[in-house]
Formats: structure tokens, C-alpha cells, sequence
């Protein structure tokens, strides 16, 4: 499971725009429209922020995703 970045607590997205950012983050660590995901939007205190739960289970072919060095590209994605 991964959290995208927070907002400050002053700035919003709209659910829509949230779901465009993950889908994109989601590509770009190599997932696509086949891998099962659902992402949950959180309002608090520190801003806003999305926490994404996707499955690395083609849903299409059942091959797993095996990613490398995810926690490297995944904080330079978020950057």
C-alpha cells in the first residue's frame, strides 16, 4: 500500500483529480488498467492524502507483477 504526498492543509483536490494523480502514479511504478486498485482519500489535520491498495495479479492474463527497487522510483515519482 502506498500514500501519495499530502497536500497542506489548505489546498484540496477534487476526488476526480486525486484519481487522475494515482492513476498516473500507478502507471509510472508500472501497473496498468488490468492490476485491481482502489485508492481511499483522507481529510485531517496534515491535508489531504490518498492511501492506493492494488493487487500485482493480472487480472487478465494472472501473471504477477514483480517490481524492483519500488521504494526508489516510488519516492522519485512522488518528488
Amino acid at each position: 500500500m502506498a500514500q501519495l504526498s499530502s497536500l497542506t492543509a489548505w489546498r484540496k483536490l477534487s476526488e476526480a483529480q486525486w484519481a487522475t494523480v494515482a492513476d498516473d502514479y500507478m502507471s509510472r511504478m508500472g501497473f496498468n488498467d488490468t492490476h485491481l486498485r482502489c485508492y481511499v482519500l483522507h481529510n485531517d489535520e496534515v491535508g489531504q492524502h490518498i492511501h492506493i491498495i492494488a493487487s500485482r495479479i493480472d487480472i487478465t492474463d494472472g501473471k504477477l507483477y514483480l517490481g524492483k527497487n519500488e521504494n526508489l522510483i516510488s519516492t522519485r515519482i512522488i518528488s
